[in-house]
């Protein structure tokens, strides 16, 4: 699913493409928000493109649950990763985040059970609240 480019979506609301078949996102870069569990359960969700030049600020709970991302790079605009944004993506290897991150805290199971093999913790990085990293076997350098 693509937008166009001068869309002007500012919010995906809650669970609105949960549970369906869409297996490529490309957000326009007026999205501020992507609400809890909009792509949870999304089994053939394999790619997530976010300009780098996006308005993002925050990726909800369960957002991306038990979808098949592969790859994600998190804006330097995000300043909330809800609970489990990632929990249960089992096809997750790499997760990405800008220099200039503007996010301060893991939040519970942010990455669990996913195959995540390596992560660089961004500076800003305060607070790694219980079980972020829980289950992931892969996970070899931090």
């Amino acid at each position: 699913m693509f937008f166009t480019d001068d869309s002007e979506v500012k919010i995906i609301g809650k669970e609105a493409f949960s549970h369906s078949s869409i297996s490529t996102i490309s957000f326009p870069k007026s999205v501020s928000e992507i609400s809890d569990g909009c792509f949870s359960f999304c089994y053939n969700l394999e790619t997530i493109e976010v300009p780098e030049d996006s308005q993002l600020k925050t990726i909800g709970n369960d957002s991306f649950s038990g979808s098949s991302i592969i790859n994600i790079s998190i804006p330097k605009s995000v300043t909330k990763l809800g609970r489990r944004s990632f929990y249960g993506c089992y096809n997750l290897k790499g997760v990405e985040f800008s220099a200039e991150s503007q996010l301060n805290t893991f939040e519970e199971e942010t990455f669990s059970m996913s195959s995540i093999e390596k992560v660089s913790i961004p500076f800003q990085i305060r607070t790694i609240n219980e079980n972020v990293f829980a289950g992931c076997s892969n996970l070899k350098v931090v």
